[in-house]
């Protein structure tokens, strides 16, 4: 594995160089300081997610979802049962669209920041850590190339795409 490793580093330079510059900015690093300008927009843009718009439709799913469970037979559902199921995919697909809203906003908010800033590099430490904590779990795989990705992958997406498609 080593050997294997060693190979690809001598193969292509440019994208070991690229991949321990982000290990170490990641793992060392604090991030780039936001200007005054940044942080104004990162803010304002947080400040208009509505938590307790969130949260009110979560309460109202679990209301649901109760209502739904506890009406429901082993293999049949009445009308009742039909009535609490209909009303609990509404809540959930309220809450799914309250929710998806509020990720396109903090999307939108952590693109404004940009990946290297003290936001982007936090989000990804913690990320990254989070999968070791994880691996306290005897049945949980833990390997340094899952972290990796599983911390990048959504700032990529946060903000190579938005940078992309502005």
């Amino acid at each position: 594995m080593v050997n294997g490793t060693a190979k690809f580093a001598k193969k292509h330079p440019v994208i070991s160089g690229s991949y321990l510059f982000g290990l170490l900015i990641l793992l060392f690093g604090s991030g780039l300081s936001l200007t005054v300008d940044q942080q104004r927009t990162y803010n304002n843009i947080m400040n208009t997610i509505d938590t307790d718009l969130e949260f009110d439709a979560s309460t109202r799913f679990a209301a649901a979802n109760s209502a739904y469970y506890n009406t429901k037979g082993w293999f049949s559902c009445d009308s009742l049962c039909e009535r609490n199921k209909r009303r609990m995919e509404e809540a959930k697909h309220d809450l799914d669209a309250i929710r998806k809203e509020g990720y396109n906003r903090m999307s939108d908010a952590k693109a404004s920041a940009g990946i290297f800033s003290e936001i982007g590099v936090n989000e990804a430490r913690d990320s990254f850590w989070e999968v070791s904590r994880e691996s306290v779990n005897p049945n949980y795989q833990f390997s340094i190339g899952l972290a990796w990705r599983r911390a990048t992958v959504p700032a990529t997406y946060s903000t190579y795409y938005k940078t992309i498609t502005k």
